[in-house]
């Protein structure tokens, strides 16, 4: 009698925690994303292209509301774009946090706030302020719910202190500083373990 209670037992806990894993699996998923951007900076009436790639993490609340959190990486050309070796180059760390909600299936739109901080600036002097927030809007579709293809639009409004650009210099108006582009595209591919 011992032992089937004990195989009962070790069973009913198998299932509660098969359960429990299904359960958060389905609530919680992550996935890498890798991508270009361009932004409102020009080279010769072109937009100044750039790179994008991160990780993101997504709350399922319910079937057709999400909560999408992001740790991206951007990499932009100032006045070429950002293969140009002359070029001045900046490198941020982007976290968006966008709600999502699904009108069709495997179709999502979606708007939220981003935080961009500048980590290196390459050819130029590092500003004072490194800070950015902005707003995104987001559409993306999903084939067979992992792979995602996206477009994204960021619109930074500026940094917390003085309303502005990165890379504005307050302290010295003539010191080379990088510039931050103050909207960006961009279009990424996106993948969903």
């Amino acid at each position: 009698m011992g032992i089937q209670k004990l195989f009962v037992s070790v069973a009913v806990c198998a299932i509660m925690l098969l359960g429990a894993t299904q359960s958060q699996a389905q609530f919680f998923k992550m996935g890498i994303k890798g991508g270009v951007s361009t932004s409102n900076l020009f080279t010769q009436g072109t937009p100044t292209m750039g790179m994008t790639g991160g990780l993101m993490g997504e709350f399922k609340f319910v079937k057709w509301f999400r909560l999408r959190t992001e740790a991206n990486v951007l990499w932009h050309g100032t006045d070429k774009h950002f293969w140009e070796q002359d070029d001045v180059d900046y490198f941020a760390v982007g976290l968006p946090a966008i709600l999502e909600f699904m009108p069709v299936k495997n179709f999502f739109i979606g708007a939220g706030a981003e935080l961009d901080y500048l980590v290196h600036a390459q050819g130029a002097e590092m500003p004072d302020n490194r800070f950015n927030f902005g707003l995104v809007g987001h559409i993306e579709y999903r084939f067979g719910g992992k792979l995602g293809l996206g477009v994204r639009y960021v619109h930074n409004l500026g940094n917390f202190n003085k309303i502005g650009q990165i890379g504005d210099s307050f302290n010295n108006p003539n010191q080379p500083t990088a510039a931050f582009p103050s909207s960006s595209v961009q279009v990424t591919l996106s993948y969903l373990f």
